[in-house]
């Protein structure tokens, strides 16, 4: 489900139940998604020591939400050593 921020604010107790019922909560500012309130128990999940990168992912509790990952394309920056 997407909430809008102000909504969740207000309703702060109902958004962490349905986190931990329902799976992970969409939060939106001006209809773009903007942060995610999940359960406890799936964020301590994607913890786990161990396995590939490829199991991770497939594992996310993010998978499904439609959530996209775009590469940075800044300049390099010079550093001294």
């Amino acid at each position: 489900m997407t909430w809008q921020i102000e909504t969740a604010q207000k309703n702060l107790a109902d958004l962490v139940e349905r986190a931990n019922a329902e799976g992970p909560q969409v939060l939106s500012r001006k209809g773009r998604k903007v942060a995610v309130v999940l359960a406890y128990s799936q964020f301590n999940g994607g913890r786990r020591k161990g396995g590939s990168l490829r199991e991770f992912y497939a594992r996310c509790p993010f998978k499904g939400l439609g959530m996209r990952i775009r590469a940075r394309r800044d300049k390099v920056r010079r550093v001294r050593l």
